[in-house]
């Protein structure tokens, strides 16, 4: 049983991500680069970029950053379907060396 009357159930079922829909991203602005996932649009991803960098928690990571300096663009590396969390950011680690040995 799992109080589904209750509504938590439902509740947890639909704010788990679905890594199916996984996607590889970056963010660019003022001469840095931030690699992410997410499992939303990119439209999305990048508002909540904005909402966490603008939030009082103190935070000290390159995407808030590129969000404070300003303007800033979001693009999609790829999609990359994924069964879980740990894969998503396995593949995010893997673009993160990418770019490192790229430049």
């Amino acid at each position: 049983m799992c109080g589904d009357r209750l509504g938590i159930c439902s509740f947890i079922i639909s704010t788990m991500p679905d890594y199916s829909k996984t996607q590889q991203y970056r963010l660019d602005g003022h001469g840095l680069t931030y690699i992410g996932h997410t499992t939303v649009t990119l439209e999305e991803r990048k508002k909540t970029h904005i909402t966490d960098a603008n939030s009082k928690r103190e935070r000290h990571c390159t995407s808030k950053q590129i969000v404070d300096a300003g303007d800033f663009e979001i693009s999609r590396l790829e999609y990359y379907p994924c069964a879980n969390k740990t894969d998503a950011e396995a593949r995010e680690r893997w673009w993160i060396e990418k770019f490192k040995n790229d430049e």
